[in-house]
């Protein structure tokens, strides 16, 4: 995987914390986008400065369509897509009728 660009959504949640300093024992290149500045601080504490040098920060609201076309726009190139970004939902998000 060396030198592959890497785009990692999710990048700064509690699973990055294991898989950022993985990728980058491998040797990529890595986008990480984010929300909370307090996040990538914290991040940063799990990751070496010289792998740091081969993180690029973005801010980009992945729930806005055109913020997501305008992170991937300004990319040079992705080799691999990891998304992590995840979550739950207390309400019902689809309803299934099931026949007796």
């Amino acid at each position: 995987m060396q030198g592959k660009q890497v785009l990692l959504t999710g990048g700064t949640g509690g699973l990055a914390l294991g898989v950022t300093p993985s990728l980058l024992s491998l040797g990529v290149e890595l986008t990480i986008p984010y929300i909370s500045s307090r996040e990538v601080e914290r991040l940063k504490g799990f990751v070496s400065p010289a792998n740091l040098a081969r993180i690029r920060f973005v801010e980009s609201n992945l729930n806005d369509e055109a913020a997501v076309e305008k992170l991937v726009n300004g990319l040079p190139r992705v080799d691999v897509l990891i998304h992590l970004v995840g979550g739950f939902s207390m309400v019902s998000t689809h309803e299934y009728s099931f026949a007796d």
